[in-house]
C-alpha cells in the first residue's frame, strides 16, 4: 500500500523567533514586550528592556499544529499576527502587523524584516522594523513537504478574490452616491465619511461634504 507522504504521523509546531527590534520611533527607553496570536493560540514573549536604538530579544514563540494533510494548512487564510506593547503599570498596544506565514510550509524556515504600524501609520509610517524567524519544525522530508507553486498559486487566487471585493465595494459606494446626489437639496448640508479597513492596516477613506 503507497504511503501518502502528506499524511502526518507526528505533531508539528511553527516557532517564530523574534531576534531584534530596530528604528522605534515615538517611544523613550522603556520596557517592550510581543504578543503573538496563531490559529487560536496566543503566546505573550519576555518583557524586554529598550533604549533607544535597537533592543535584542532572542525571544522565541512555539505554536502547535494539529495532525492533518500539509494541502489543508495551504488553504488556512489566517496570518500570524504580531502585537508590540509598551510595558509600565500595565500593557498598552503601540504597533502591530499581520504576516503571511504559509511560505514555510515549502520552505521549513524563512527570515523576515516586518515593519510594524502604529495607530497614526497613515501620518507616521512603520513605527519600528523587527527581524523576526518564522520556522516549521516537522519530522518531514523536503520531498514531503508542501508544494513551492501550490502555494504561490493559493496566496494569488487569494490576492484576486480581495481585489474583486474592493471592486464590487468601489461599484456599490458609485450607485450609492449617485442616489445620493439624486436626494432633493434639502438634505445636501451634510458631512459624509466612509472608513474601510483591511488586512495589513490597508484602508479606504471617503470624505464628502455635499
Amino acid at each position: 500500500m503507497k504511503r501518502n507522504v502528506n499524511n502526518i504521523s507526528q505533531d508539528l509546531c511553527l516557532s517564530a523567533k523574534i531576534v531584534e527590534v530596530s528604528d522605534l520611533l515615538y517611544v523613550e527607553d522603556c520596557l517592550l514586550q510581543f504578543s503573538l496570536l496563531f490559529l487560536n493560540q496566543r503566546v505573550e514573549g519576555k518583557i524586554m528592556k529598550y533604549i533607544k536604538g535597537v533592543a535584542s530579544f532572542n525571544d522565541t514563540f512555539t505554536f502547535t499544529l494539529k495532525r492533518i494533510e500539509l494541502q489543508k494548512y495551504i488553504k488556512f487564510n489566517t496570518p500570524l499576527h504580531i502585537v508590540l506593547m509598551k510595558v509600565n503599570e500595565e500593557k498598552i498596544v503601540i504597533g502591530s502587523r499581520k504576516i503571511e506565514w504559509r511560505h514555510i510550509l515549502y520552505a521549513k524556515k524563512m527570515n523576515y524584516n516586518i515593519p510594524l504600524f502604529g495607530a497614526n501609520f497613515k501620518k507616521e509610517g512603520p513605527l519600528c522594523n523587527v527581524q523576526m524567524v518564522i520556522s516549521f519544525n516537522t519530522p518531514l522530508k523536503k520531498i514531503e513537504l508542501a508544494h513551492q507553486h501550490s502555494v504561490t498559486h493559493q496566496l494569488v487566487q487569494e490576492v484576486k478574490l480581495a481585489n474583486t471585493g474592493r471592486k464590487m465595494f468601489d461599484e456599490y459606494v458609485s450607485k450609492w452616491w449617485e442616489d445620493i446626489k439624486a436626494k432633493p437639496k434639502v438634505h445636501k448640508k451634510n458631512l459624509i465619511k466612509i472608513y474601510v479597513d483591511f488586512d495589513d492596516r490597508e484602508s479606504l477613506y471617503i470624505s464628502i461634504i455635499l
